[in-house]
């Protein structure tokens, strides 16, 4: 995996599959969405399940939806047959206004990060410490906004955490307990991210 903090950019497969139809002149369809977004999401379940929604310009007359469809389900069925398990499925994917649209789910956030090749981390806070994830910014509490130090942070070491550098939504079936001051609160279960710098979401 390449260093964490490189950019997002071409990270998501679909995403790649959208540059291959502009070379190839080259994804909408079956299954239903959970998810009811504009933006670029990710969906955290409290079962562990992954729901990810992911949007690109797809305005150039020759583009082709049952050919972006097919590349988004061989990607997934690629994946999952490598691993031996179902682990990613495409529920939709659409085109509206010019803009494509994939919806995936994802039985972990293990097999989002790989299926995508995501410079990302996540794991509990304990994990993070011991591979040495810079914890060296600062924190605020997630639901009154009040500054904390690090040890507040890391007390309880069974506590999840994402780390990212990425524009991009999430959403948390959990508590969120700390986020990184760039983390902007959106509600109790939403917040947005913009790269430019690594994220922190503190969760239980």
């Amino acid at each position: 995996m390449k260093q964490l903090g490189m950019k997002w950019e071409s990270k998501n497969k679909w995403k790649l599959g959208v540059c291959m139809i502009l070379a190839l002149v080259m994804l909408t369809a079956c299954g239903e969405k959970s998810l009811r977004v504009s933006t670029d999401t990710l969906y955290i379940k409290k079962n562990g399940e992954v729901e990810e929604a992911s949007f690109e310009m797809f305005d150039k007359e020759y583009y082709n939806v049952e050919e972006l469809q097919k590349f988004a389900e061989e990607e997934a069925r690629n994946y999952n047959y490598s691993i031996v398990k179902e682990a990613v499925a495409v529920n939709r994917v659409e085109v509206l206004d010019n803009v494509a649209a994939a919806y995936l789910t994802y039985v972990s956030l293990d097999d989002y990060i790989a299926f995508n090749e995501m410079d990302m981390f996540a794991g509990t806070v304990k994990k993070a410490m011991d591979a040495e994830y810079d914890f060296n910014t600062s924190f605020v509490t997630f639901d009154k906004g009040e500054e904390v130090n690090i040890v507040d942070v890391t007390e309880t070491g069974d506590n999840k955490i994402l780390i990212l550098d990425a524009s991009i939504d999430v959403r948390i079936d959990g508590k969120i307990c700390y986020i990184s001051n760039n983390v902007q609160k959106k509600d109790k279960k939403n917040v947005t991210l913009t790269q430019g710098s690594l994220s922190y979401i503190i969760y239980k």
